[in-house]
């Protein structure tokens, strides 16, 4: 089990603690459910990422950290990591 706890930047430079890192976009997207289940989180991953990058304007080489979810089962994990 995790957490992240996030916080506005002045606040926390307000309480003398040091950012640690900046949420620059997000994205989230839906898996059509299909015969192959998974199918449809690989599609939707994508879809996800592609949304990121064009609303950030980074580069796939300056994103640090994804979180993504696929219930932790080995097939939706395996979706999202291809």
């Amino acid at each position: 089990s995790s957490a992240i706890v996030l916080e506005r930047r002045r606040h926390a430079i307000e309480r003398g603690a040091t950012p640690l890192a900046t949420i620059v976009s997000w994205a989230s997207t839906f898996a059509q459910p299909n015969r192959n289940r998974w199918s449809g989180v690989s599609i939707a991953t994508r879809n996800a990422l592609e949304l990121l990058l064009n609303r950030s304007n980074a580069s796939q080489n300056e994103i640090d950290h994804i979180n993504a979810c696929a219930m932790g089962t080995r097939e939706g994990d395996l979706a999202e990591a291809a």
